[in-house]
């Protein structure tokens, strides 16, 4: 049997081009779901930070260049940006990190870890004080 190593069953598309001068189809960053060790360690994230959604978003930061399978970003026509620089610049403007993270944890996260959406929709029903 072939087997196929860079074949994922959860793949989303992410645009960001309106984050960079340009409308949303510009450019995008395709990534991958997480593998085993991956989702292991960011479930022990989301536990320890008890869902906080400010502190579970950091924890896909060291993940992200892994998790991007394709994209569009280009430092000159010729020469794509690597996966880490296409990260620092997503991490360059809290909007579009934030976008790509809220994106990322509704069309993959929230679907391998629905305790993630579950704790979420529940604390937005608390009342703070």
């Amino acid at each position: 049997m072939i087997i196929e190593k860079n074949r994922y069953l959860i793949r989303t598309k992410i645009l960001i081009g309106n984050f960079l001068g340009g409308s949303p189809e510009d450019c995008f960053v395709e990534l991958r779901e997480p593998s085993t060790t991956e989702l292991y360690d960011l479930k022990e994230k989301w536990r320890v930070t008890r869902g906080s959604a400010s502190q579970s978003m950091y924890a896909l930061v060291d993940l992200l260049p892994n998790l991007i399978v394709e994209h569009n970003g280009y430092k000159s026509e010729n020469e794509k940006y690597s996966s880490q620089e296409m990260v620092e610049t997503i991490l360059s403007k809290i909007e579009m990190f934030e976008h790509v993270v809220m994106q990322y944890y509704e069309k993959v996260l929230f679907i391998i870890m629905p305790e993630m959406k579950e704790e979420e929709s529940s604390d937005r029903g608390k009342k703070t004080d």
